[in-house]
Protein backbone atom coordinates (compact mmCIF):
# COMPACT_ATOMS: atom_id res chain seq x y z
CA UNK A 1 0.00 0.00 0.00
CA UNK A 2 1.10 3.53 -1.15
CA UNK A 3 2.04 6.25 1.90
CA UNK A 4 -0.31 8.48 1.60
CA UNK A 5 1.66 12.07 0.60
CA UNK A 6 2.47 15.25 2.46
CA UNK A 7 0.60 18.35 1.98
CA UNK A 8 3.93 19.46 0.90
CA UNK A 9 4.84 16.93 -0.93
CA UNK A 10 1.19 17.34 -2.88
CA UNK A 11 2.69 20.83 -3.29
CA UNK A 12 6.47 20.08 -4.76
CA UNK A 13 4.65 17.05 -7.08
CA UNK A 14 2.11 19.45 -8.70
CA UNK A 15 4.35 22.44 -9.29
CA UNK A 16 7.21 20.11 -10.77
CA UNK A 17 4.35 18.56 -13.10
CA UNK A 18 3.13 21.93 -14.25
CA UNK A 19 6.42 22.97 -14.87
CA UNK A 20 7.14 20.29 -17.06
CA UNK A 21 3.96 21.07 -19.14
CA UNK A 22 5.15 24.88 -19.69
CA UNK A 23 8.81 23.79 -20.56
CA UNK A 24 7.49 21.44 -22.87
CA UNK A 25 5.71 24.39 -24.29
CA UNK A 26 9.06 25.88 -25.13
CA UNK A 27 9.36 23.93 -28.49
CA UNK A 28 5.93 22.94 -29.10
CA UNK A 29 3.77 26.23 -28.58
CA UNK A 30 5.64 29.75 -27.82
CA UNK A 31 2.38 31.88 -27.44
CA UNK A 32 0.72 29.32 -25.26
CA UNK A 33 4.34 29.89 -23.06
CA UNK A 34 4.03 33.21 -23.54
CA UNK A 35 0.31 32.95 -21.84
CA UNK A 36 1.92 31.14 -18.94
CA UNK A 37 4.65 33.39 -18.12
CA UNK A 38 2.35 36.58 -17.71
CA UNK A 39 0.78 35.17 -14.65
CA UNK A 40 2.48 34.37 -11.24
CA UNK A 41 1.20 30.49 -10.18
CA UNK A 42 -0.28 29.91 -6.43
CA UNK A 43 -1.79 27.07 -5.01
CA UNK A 44 -5.16 28.26 -3.21
CA UNK A 45 -7.41 26.18 -0.88
CA UNK A 46 -10.33 28.59 -2.28
CA UNK A 47 -9.71 26.47 -5.80
CA UNK A 48 -11.23 23.62 -6.43
CA UNK A 49 -9.34 23.20 -10.00
CA UNK A 50 -7.58 25.70 -12.11
CA UNK A 51 -9.02 29.80 -12.47
CA UNK A 52 -7.14 32.99 -13.39
CA UNK A 53 -7.47 35.37 -11.32
CA UNK A 54 -6.89 38.67 -13.18
CA UNK A 55 -8.55 40.78 -9.43
CA UNK A 56 -5.13 40.12 -8.12
CA UNK A 57 -1.71 42.20 -8.99
CA UNK A 58 0.15 40.59 -10.44
CA UNK A 59 -2.36 38.45 -12.07
CA UNK A 60 -2.21 34.92 -11.36
CA UNK A 61 -3.76 31.22 -12.52
CA UNK A 62 -4.68 29.84 -9.00
CA UNK A 63 -4.91 25.79 -8.87
CA UNK A 64 -5.53 23.13 -6.62
CA UNK A 65 -2.09 20.69 -6.20
CA UNK A 66 -4.34 17.84 -5.36
CA UNK A 67 -6.20 18.42 -8.64
CA UNK A 68 -3.04 18.66 -10.21
CA UNK A 69 -2.09 15.43 -8.37
CA UNK A 70 -5.04 13.79 -9.23
CA UNK A 71 -4.74 13.99 -13.40
CA UNK A 72 -2.40 12.68 -15.63
CA UNK A 73 0.04 14.92 -17.52
CA UNK A 74 -1.55 14.58 -20.89
CA UNK A 75 -4.98 15.80 -18.76
CA UNK A 76 -3.20 18.78 -17.22
CA UNK A 77 -1.65 19.57 -20.49
CA UNK A 78 -5.41 20.10 -21.69
CA UNK A 79 -6.56 21.99 -18.53
CA UNK A 80 -3.28 24.44 -19.18
CA UNK A 81 -3.97 25.16 -22.10
CA UNK A 82 -7.92 25.73 -21.79
CA UNK A 83 -6.41 28.43 -18.88
CA UNK A 84 -4.24 29.57 -21.26
CA UNK A 85 -6.40 30.18 -24.11
CA UNK A 86 -8.82 31.76 -21.61
CA UNK A 87 -5.90 34.35 -21.14
CA UNK A 88 -5.22 34.78 -24.93
CA UNK A 89 -8.48 35.54 -25.76
CA UNK A 90 -9.27 37.97 -22.92
CA UNK A 91 -12.07 36.20 -21.45
CA UNK A 92 -11.67 37.02 -17.77
CA UNK A 93 -10.99 40.73 -18.36
CA UNK A 94 -12.09 42.75 -21.22
CA UNK A 95 -15.17 39.83 -22.51
CA UNK A 96 -16.29 39.22 -19.06
CA UNK A 97 -20.41 39.55 -18.57
CA UNK A 98 -22.91 38.98 -16.15
CA UNK A 99 -24.31 36.50 -14.79
CA UNK A 100 -20.66 34.68 -14.14
CA UNK A 101 -22.17 31.22 -14.74
CA UNK A 102 -23.23 32.15 -18.75
CA UNK A 103 -20.16 33.65 -18.84
CA UNK A 104 -18.00 30.46 -17.78
CA UNK A 105 -20.17 28.07 -20.16
CA UNK A 106 -19.68 30.65 -23.35
CA UNK A 107 -15.95 30.77 -22.28
CA UNK A 108 -15.96 26.37 -21.95
CA UNK A 109 -17.98 26.14 -25.70
CA UNK A 110 -15.09 28.72 -26.93
CA UNK A 111 -12.30 26.85 -25.31
CA UNK A 112 -12.77 23.42 -25.86
CA UNK A 113 -13.32 23.76 -29.92
CA UNK A 114 -9.92 25.28 -30.07
CA UNK A 115 -8.24 22.80 -28.56
CA UNK A 116 -9.58 19.50 -28.66
CA UNK A 117 -8.42 18.67 -32.11
CA UNK A 118 -4.65 18.87 -30.21
CA UNK A 119 -5.50 16.44 -27.47
CA UNK A 120 -4.90 12.54 -28.80
CA UNK A 121 -6.92 11.24 -25.80
CA UNK A 122 -10.76 12.68 -26.55
CA UNK A 123 -12.12 11.27 -23.52
CA UNK A 124 -10.58 13.94 -21.88
CA UNK A 125 -14.02 16.11 -22.76
CA UNK A 126 -16.31 13.37 -21.68
CA UNK A 127 -17.70 15.80 -19.18
CA UNK A 128 -16.84 19.39 -21.23
CA UNK A 129 -19.39 21.55 -22.81
CA UNK A 130 -19.33 22.52 -26.57
CA UNK A 131 -21.26 23.89 -28.75
CA UNK A 132 -23.59 20.49 -29.97
CA UNK A 133 -24.87 19.74 -26.65
CA UNK A 134 -26.86 22.86 -26.40
CA UNK A 135 -27.81 22.57 -30.13
CA UNK A 136 -25.10 25.57 -30.94
CA UNK A 137 -23.54 26.56 -34.29
CA UNK A 138 -19.77 25.14 -33.40
CA UNK A 139 -16.39 27.60 -34.70
CA UNK A 140 -18.79 30.82 -33.59
CA UNK A 141 -16.86 32.97 -30.57
CA UNK A 142 -17.68 33.66 -27.02
CA UNK A 143 -19.88 36.25 -27.48
CA UNK A 144 -22.33 34.79 -29.99
CA UNK A 145 -22.37 31.51 -27.78
CA UNK A 146 -23.05 34.22 -24.43
CA UNK A 147 -26.02 35.24 -26.08
CA UNK A 148 -27.67 32.25 -27.52
CA UNK A 149 -26.91 30.43 -23.97
CA UNK A 150 -28.81 34.17 -22.35
CA UNK A 151 -31.31 33.68 -25.02
CA UNK A 152 -31.97 30.39 -23.79
CA UNK A 153 -31.36 30.34 -20.00
CA UNK A 154 -34.04 27.76 -17.91
CA UNK A 155 -32.97 25.22 -21.03
CA UNK A 156 -29.29 25.64 -21.00
CA UNK A 157 -29.15 25.67 -16.76
CA UNK A 158 -31.03 22.80 -17.03
CA UNK A 159 -28.68 20.62 -19.50
CA UNK A 160 -25.64 22.03 -17.24
CA UNK A 161 -27.76 20.33 -14.05
CA UNK A 162 -28.57 17.32 -15.18
CA UNK A 163 -24.66 17.04 -16.92
CA UNK A 164 -23.41 17.78 -13.52
CA UNK A 165 -26.43 16.26 -11.35
CA UNK A 166 -26.93 19.90 -9.07
CA UNK A 167 -29.30 21.62 -8.26
CA UNK A 168 -28.71 25.18 -10.35
CA UNK A 169 -31.10 28.07 -9.38
CA UNK A 170 -32.57 30.96 -11.77
CA UNK A 171 -29.63 33.03 -11.76
CA UNK A 172 -27.34 30.44 -12.51
CA UNK A 173 -25.31 29.20 -8.96
CA UNK A 174 -25.45 26.59 -7.48
CA UNK A 175 -28.05 25.64 -4.70
CA UNK A 176 -26.42 25.13 -1.58
CA UNK A 177 -27.99 21.92 0.39
CA UNK A 178 -25.10 21.80 3.31
CA UNK A 179 -22.87 19.55 2.09
CA UNK A 180 -20.01 20.23 0.56
CA UNK A 181 -18.32 18.20 -2.36
CA UNK A 182 -15.12 15.98 -2.53
CA UNK A 183 -12.85 14.89 0.44
CA UNK A 184 -11.15 17.39 2.44
CA UNK A 185 -7.65 16.16 3.60
CA UNK A 186 -7.65 14.28 6.69
CA UNK A 187 -6.32 15.33 9.99
CA UNK A 188 -4.68 18.22 8.48
CA UNK A 189 -7.36 21.13 7.92
CA UNK A 190 -5.98 22.26 4.71
CA UNK A 191 -8.84 23.43 3.38
CA UNK A 192 -8.18 21.65 -0.34
CA UNK A 193 -10.54 19.80 -2.13
CA UNK A 194 -9.17 16.05 -3.00
CA UNK A 195 -10.71 14.13 -6.03
CA UNK A 196 -11.06 9.85 -5.56
CA UNK A 197 -10.48 9.69 -9.58
CA UNK A 198 -9.08 11.77 -12.72
CA UNK A 199 -12.94 11.37 -13.77
CA UNK A 200 -14.04 13.28 -10.71
CA UNK A 201 -11.39 15.93 -10.75
CA UNK A 202 -12.34 16.79 -14.92
CA UNK A 203 -16.05 16.17 -13.60
CA UNK A 204 -15.33 19.21 -11.25
CA UNK A 205 -13.18 21.46 -13.74
CA UNK A 206 -15.00 21.75 -16.06
CA UNK A 207 -18.27 22.18 -14.21
CA UNK A 208 -19.49 26.24 -15.03
CA UNK A 209 -20.65 26.82 -11.03
CA UNK A 210 -17.26 25.73 -9.64
CA UNK A 211 -14.78 27.87 -8.57
CA UNK A 212 -12.68 28.12 -12.17
CA UNK A 213 -14.06 31.94 -12.88
CA UNK A 214 -14.90 33.40 -9.55
CA UNK A 215 -11.53 35.72 -9.45
CA UNK A 216 -12.17 37.22 -12.80
CA UNK A 217 -12.16 41.06 -13.39
CA UNK A 218 -10.68 43.72 -15.88
CA UNK A 219 -7.69 44.14 -15.81
CA UNK A 220 -6.22 47.09 -18.59
CA UNK A 221 -2.44 45.79 -17.48
CA UNK A 222 -2.93 42.28 -17.99
CA UNK A 223 -4.69 43.24 -21.74
CA UNK A 224 -1.89 45.20 -22.13
CA UNK A 225 0.76 42.76 -21.64
CA UNK A 226 -0.95 40.19 -23.55
CA UNK A 227 -1.84 41.99 -26.48
CA UNK A 228 2.33 42.80 -26.07
CA UNK A 229 2.77 39.24 -26.27
CA UNK A 230 1.02 38.53 -29.07
CA UNK A 231 1.49 41.33 -31.07
CA UNK A 232 5.16 40.08 -30.96
CA UNK A 233 4.33 36.63 -32.14
CA UNK A 234 2.07 37.17 -35.06
CA UNK A 235 4.69 37.77 -37.50
CA UNK A 236 6.32 34.57 -37.19
CA UNK A 237 4.26 31.20 -37.89
CA UNK A 238 6.95 29.34 -36.05
CA UNK A 239 5.69 30.74 -32.76
CA UNK A 240 2.15 29.06 -33.33
CA UNK A 241 2.24 25.45 -32.56
CA UNK A 242 0.43 22.85 -31.12
CA UNK A 243 -2.76 24.73 -29.40
CA UNK A 244 -2.37 27.87 -30.85
CA UNK A 245 -1.49 27.42 -34.58
CA UNK A 246 -5.75 26.88 -36.10
CA UNK A 247 -6.54 29.71 -33.51
CA UNK A 248 -4.13 32.29 -34.47
CA UNK A 249 -6.64 34.70 -36.45
CA UNK A 250 -9.03 34.47 -33.44
CA UNK A 251 -6.00 35.57 -31.26
CA UNK A 252 -4.74 38.12 -32.92
CA UNK A 253 -8.17 39.27 -33.53
CA UNK A 254 -9.33 39.16 -29.79
CA UNK A 255 -5.87 41.29 -29.12
CA UNK A 256 -6.44 43.81 -31.79
CA UNK A 257 -7.48 47.82 -31.03
CA UNK A 258 -11.22 47.79 -30.95
CA UNK A 259 -12.62 50.65 -32.44
CA UNK A 260 -15.54 52.87 -31.14
CA UNK A 261 -18.08 52.85 -33.42
CA UNK A 262 -19.73 55.55 -31.22
CA UNK A 263 -16.69 58.18 -31.78
CA UNK A 264 -16.94 57.24 -35.71
CA UNK A 265 -20.87 57.78 -35.91
CA UNK A 266 -20.38 61.28 -33.60
CA UNK A 267 -17.29 62.33 -36.03
CA UNK A 268 -19.48 61.84 -38.92
CA UNK A 269 -22.47 63.44 -37.80
CA UNK A 270 -20.78 66.47 -37.05
CA UNK A 271 -19.07 66.89 -40.31
CA UNK A 272 -22.28 66.10 -42.34
CA UNK A 273 -24.44 68.66 -40.12
CA UNK A 274 -25.98 71.60 -41.62
CA UNK A 275 -27.83 74.60 -40.09
CA UNK A 276 -30.03 77.54 -41.27
CA UNK A 277 -30.94 80.59 -39.76
CA UNK A 278 -34.48 81.84 -39.83
CA UNK A 279 -36.04 85.50 -38.88
CA UNK A 280 -38.11 84.93 -34.92
CA UNK A 281 -39.94 87.65 -33.18
CA UNK A 282 -38.92 85.29 -30.13
CA UNK A 283 -35.60 86.05 -29.83
CA UNK A 284 -33.75 89.19 -29.29
CA UNK A 285 -31.98 90.85 -31.80
CA UNK A 286 -28.38 91.49 -30.13
CA UNK A 287 -28.05 94.56 -32.31
CA UNK A 288 -31.48 96.02 -32.63
CA UNK A 289 -33.40 94.98 -29.48
CA UNK A 290 -36.90 94.69 -30.05
CA UNK A 291 -36.78 96.89 -33.54
CA UNK A 292 -35.55 94.49 -35.72
CA UNK A 293 -36.59 90.53 -35.12
CA UNK A 294 -33.64 87.64 -33.57
CA UNK A 295 -32.39 85.02 -35.68
CA UNK A 296 -32.85 81.49 -34.36
CA UNK A 297 -30.15 78.53 -35.52
CA UNK A 298 -32.35 75.34 -37.09
CA UNK A 299 -30.79 71.95 -38.27
CA UNK A 300 -31.25 71.37 -41.76
CA UNK A 301 -29.17 68.03 -42.29
CA UNK A 302 -30.70 64.96 -42.80
CA UNK A 303 -29.71 61.10 -42.58
CA UNK A 304 -30.47 58.04 -44.02
CA UNK A 305 -29.61 54.97 -41.91
CA UNK A 306 -30.03 51.36 -43.69
CA UNK A 307 -30.59 48.27 -41.69
CA UNK A 308 -30.51 44.44 -42.12
CA UNK A 309 -33.25 42.73 -41.64
CA UNK A 310 -31.84 39.67 -42.52
CA UNK A 311 -31.98 38.39 -39.03
CA UNK A 312 -28.39 38.34 -38.62
CA UNK A 313 -28.57 40.96 -36.05
CA UNK A 314 -31.50 40.03 -32.37
CA UNK A 315 -33.75 42.29 -31.57
CA UNK A 316 -31.60 43.44 -28.38
CA UNK A 317 -28.94 44.60 -31.24
CA UNK A 318 -31.14 46.66 -33.47
CA UNK A 319 -32.71 47.87 -30.60
CA UNK A 320 -29.33 49.23 -28.86
CA UNK A 321 -28.24 50.28 -32.44
CA UNK A 322 -31.20 52.36 -32.81
CA UNK A 323 -30.78 54.38 -29.31
CA UNK A 324 -27.19 54.78 -29.87
CA UNK A 325 -28.18 56.51 -33.57
CA UNK A 326 -31.02 58.72 -31.59
CA UNK A 327 -28.69 59.92 -28.95
CA UNK A 328 -25.83 60.83 -31.05
CA UNK A 329 -27.80 62.36 -34.23
CA UNK A 330 -30.03 64.07 -32.08
CA UNK A 331 -30.02 67.18 -34.86
CA UNK A 332 -30.93 65.63 -37.89
CA UNK A 333 -34.05 64.38 -39.46
CA UNK A 334 -33.25 60.42 -39.25
CA UNK A 335 -35.07 58.17 -41.54
CA UNK A 336 -34.64 54.53 -41.74
CA UNK A 337 -34.33 51.72 -44.43
CA UNK A 338 -35.28 48.04 -44.23
CA UNK A 339 -33.84 45.90 -46.55
CA UNK A 340 -32.78 42.38 -46.45
CA UNK A 341 -29.73 41.63 -48.47
CA UNK A 342 -30.46 37.75 -49.23
CA UNK A 343 -33.52 37.96 -50.35
CA UNK A 344 -32.75 40.54 -52.95
CA UNK A 345 -29.79 38.52 -53.70
CA UNK A 346 -31.41 35.44 -54.09
CA UNK A 347 -34.28 37.56 -56.51
CA UNK A 348 -31.59 39.01 -58.66
CA UNK A 349 -29.70 35.31 -59.25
Amino acid sequence: MAEKKTENQVKADALKKMESVVAGWFSSDPVMLGAWCIVDKVADPRQKTFGVDSRNNPPCIRYNPYFVDAVSKEYLEAVMASEGFKILLKHPTTRLKSPRTISNMASQVTVNSCIMGSVNDQKIFNNALNADKFGMESGQWFEYYFRELLENLPESLQKVSKMFQKQIGENGEEKQDGQGEGQQGEGEGNGYQQFGSQGDAMKEYFDPTSTSNQDWAENDLMDADVQNMVNEKKGSSKQWGKFTGDAMSNIVSANTPKISYKDILRRFHNSVISTKQISSRMKVNRRYDLAQPGHRRVYTSKLLFAIDSSGSMSDEDLKEGFAVVNSLCKHSEITYLMFDIKSQWSRLS
